[in-house]
C-alpha cells in the first residue's frame, strides 16, 4: 500500500467513523500510520489532522510521539514539545532492562530512539536561538559526526535524516 493510499484510506475511514471496537482499533492503527507517513514524506500540513483524530489518553508508538512533538513545535508550544520528548525518553529508558542492555544488538532500537530524541530536542532548542548565536560550521560537523555514529545501518540513517528534515520543515 502506498503512502498516498494510506492517507486516503485514513481520511475516508476517519470521516465515516468506526462500526465496532475492532474498527476502533483498526482506525487507531491507520491513524498512527498516517501520522508517521505525513511527517516521513513531508506532508506537515496534514499532521495535526491525524494527531487530532487519534483517541486521547491512549499510549501511542514512538513514531506517533515524534509526530505529536512536531505538531507542538508547529504550533509554537515548546513546553509541550519538551514534555513530550521527556515522556518518550522515559518510556524508551524504561524499555531497557539488564537483559535488553546486555548487548548492543538487543538494545539497538532503544539506543536509536534515544539518539533521535536527542536530535529532536537539539533542533527544537536551536529554533529558539538568535542568528548571531548560531555557529554553522561546528553545528554541521556535529551533525555529520552524529550521523556517522550510526555506522553502516542505512535504514537508521534514513530514519534519522527523515526526522531531521521533518523538524527543520517545522521550525
Amino acid at each position: 500500500m502506498s503512502t498516498g493510499q494510506i492517507l486516503r484510506t485514513a481520511a475516508e475511514w476517519t470521516a465515516t467513523g468506526p462500526d465496532s471496537s475492532t474498527d476502533e482499533d483498526a482506525k487507531k492503527h491507520i491513524l498512527q500510520i498516517a501520522a508517521e507517513a505525513s511527517w516521513t514524506v513531508g506532508e506537515m500540513q496534514l499532521l495535526p489532522t491525524w494527531i487530532d483524530r487519534l483517541p486521547k489518553g491512549n499510549e501511542s508508538g514512538f513514531n506517533t510521539g515524534i509526530a505529536q512533538v512536531l505538531v507542538s513545535l508547529q504550533q509554537g508550544d515548546l513546553p509541550c514539545a519538551f514534555s513530550l520528548i521527556s515522556s518518550l525518553r522515559s518510556n524508551t529508558a524504561r524499555s531497557l532492562t539488564s537483559a535488553t542492555a546486555a548487548s548492543l544488538y538487543s538494545c539497538h532500537d532503544s539506543l536509536l530512539r534515544l539518539h533521535v530524541l536527542h536530535e529532536v530536542e537539539h533542533f527544537a532548542k536551536l529554533g529558539r536561538l538568535q542568528p548571531e548565536d548560531f555557529a554553522p560550521p561546528s553545528f554541521l560537523r556535529s551533525m555529520d559526526q552524529r550521523l556517522a555514529v550510526l555506522g553502516s545501518y542505512m535504514r537508521d540513517k534514513q530514519f534519522l535524516l527523515g526526522v531531521r528534515r521533518a523538524i527543520l520543515t517545522t521550525l
